[in-house]
């Protein structure tokens, strides 16, 4: 895998690209070290990271005090999902485990200006909901921990 990653790197350099890892559940790059691990063994800008508290949560990660740490500095994309330890569900942003409001305010303070991309995989948070219900949930949580954190959106 590292091997693989380290190729798609390579490619993606000599392109112009750059590709985007997120910490999936269940995959190799679930868990913290891991995602450093192939981080620092491609060793390159066109290799980013897309940070998702959520995941974290649901792979048992702490997310601001063992994983943020760790990832800021490749961090340039945040999905914004949260995440309960029991039950192992998603939620809206705020409702969880994932510290989404912690998150916020270390990425303000590093003066992130890339993106937040709400995920809103809510349907054991809210079974009978539409997914247009689901979506407007999760964005209005988020909306919500942005006017907490003093941070602008649009």
């Amino acid at each position: 895998m590292l091997r693989r990653m380290k190729h798609f790197t390579d490619v993606a350099e000599q392109h112009g690209v750059i590709l985007i890892l997120e910490n999936d559940c269940g995959l190799y790059g679930s868990k913290d070290d891991r995602c450093v691990e192939i981080l620092q063994h491609c060793q390159s800008l066109s290799l980013r990271f897309a940070f998702d508290s959520g995941n974290f949560v649901k792979d048992d990660v702490n997310t601001m005090d063992d994983a943020y740490p760790k990832l800021a500095e490749y961090t340039d994309y945040v999905h914004i999902k949260d995440a309960t330890s029991l039950p192992k569900q998603f939620v809206p942003a705020g409702e969880g485990d994932g510290d989404i409001l912690r998150l916020l305010i270390a990425l303000k303070e590093r003066k992130y200006d890339g993106f937040l991309s709400v995920e809103p995989h809510l349907d054991h948070y809210l079974p009978h909901a539409s997914n247009p219900k689901r979506a407007v949930t999760a964005i209005r949580a988020l909306k919500d921990l942005l006017i907490r954190a003093d941070m602008q959106w649009i």
